[in-house]
């Protein structure tokens, strides 16, 4: 999806970790400003009392050589008249995406029965562990297993046409 598709209300701008010492250390520094200069004063009154230093001059951090770049991905824009950072709303299609591919499996009469797949391999009978051997793996009514994958990104479905007669 294009960048520019959404309206900006406000920019994100990021603390370069890596140009820092041991900048490895630390979790993501980021804020959402009008402007780099904005930016450079938020970010600072984050992290003055950090002692960072840069790695390449090994000079303290101050608010005027502070390694910052904008992160397009954090970007609060408009989405559906809502404020959301940009990197969420992916997520959010892909969500919808795949609550409509359980709705059309629901809807689909062919189908009776699935295999429940998390992490690429498949339940055990009665949701007793995993097994990565279709064979042994066991099978769902279609509604049950619809129910245990709206709610876990995780998991997968594969229809099957008819149970093994032993789970019946």
């Amino acid at each position: 999806m294009p960048r520019n598709k959404y309206q900006i209300i406000e920019k994100a701008y990021e603390l370069d970790l890596n140009k820092l010492d041991e900048g490895f250390t630390a979790a993501d520094i980021f804020c959402h400003a009008e402007n780099r200069n904005k930016a450079r004063a938020k970010l600072f009154s984050i992290v003055k009392y950090d002692y960072w230093k840069l790695s390449s001059t090994g000079e303290e951090l101050t608010r005027y050589n502070m390694p910052i770049f904008r992160a397009k991905k954090r970007d609060l824009v408009f989405f559906e008249g809502l404020p959301t950072v940009r990197q969420k709303i992916e997520k959010i299609i892909e969500q919808r995406h795949r609550l409509d591919i359980l709705e059309k499996l629901a809807q689909n009469p062919d189908v009776s029965h699935c295999y429940i797949i998390k992490r690429g391999e498949y339940y055990r009978p009665n949701k007793c562990g995993y097994t990565l051997e279709k064979g042994v793996a066991g099978i769902y009514e279609k509604a049950d297993a619809i129910s245990e994958a709206k709610f876990c990104d995780e998991i997968s479905l594969e229809p099957c046409l008819a149970p093994k007669k032993e789970q019946a």
